[in-house]
């Protein structure tokens, strides 16, 4: 649990190119996994653009309450149960207070989404998960305007996480001065796999 010990905040880079899967087995899978370990865990899902964020939410959302057919999505329900069920707040592609989670005074939701486009203020959960930070395809317009958008964005995850929180980057590498490659040259790498 990320409530214990001492405040520190963790940092978890995920580089893989495009098509791997990252999506899915990085920040779908490992985000809600978090919340199988900790069921009050707080959850900022954040991408390049809007619509990929509300993407990510809904298929979380999907796989909590074990829609669609009863191949994969229906396991996750069979072993830890549905999570709409009980649930506060239920709007899928922006705001989950997911009911294995129970009624807290904590004011994020347990999965909400933000993006690039549009900022995080007022958010302060004990996790941001980012997915694909940057849009290849906006860097062939102004990239040096783009990129320190995007930058900048992704910065303010530092001040918004929780002082023991967690901040997830994956990601493929555009650039040198991307995020991932500005986020190993000034923090540096502490293990590499």
């Amino acid at each position: 649990s990320l409530e214990q010990g001492e405040p520190e905040q963790y940092r978890i880079l995920s580089l893989l190119p495009r098509g791997y899967g990252k999506t899915v087995s990085c920040t779908k899978a490992g985000s809600l996994w978090s919340h199988l370990d900790d069921p009050k865990m707080t959850t900022l899902i954040a991408s390049a653009t809007t619509n990929l964020s509300e993407d990510i939410m809904a298929s979380i959302a999907s796989v909590m309450e074990g829609a669609g057919d009863l191949g994969r999505s229906a396991w996750f329900v069979w072993l830890y149960g549905n999570w709409k069920m009980g649930a506060t707040a239920w709007k899928p592609k922006e705001f989950i207070h997911h009911g294995y989670r129970g009624r807290d005074s904590v004011s994020e939701g347990s999965f909400e989404m933000t993006s690039a486009e549009v900022g995080m203020t007022g958010y302060h959960h004990r996790q941001h998960w980012w997915d694909d930070p940057i849009y290849a395809n906006k860097l062939r317009d102004n990239k040096v305007a783009y990129l320190r958008s995007v930058l900048t964005a992704f910065n303010a995850s530092y001040d918004a996480l929780h002082a023991n929180g967690l901040l997830a980057l994956t990601c493929t590498r555009y650039l040198d001065a991307d995020v991932a490659g500005r986020a190993m040259r000034d923090e540096g790498i502490a293990s590499w796999t």
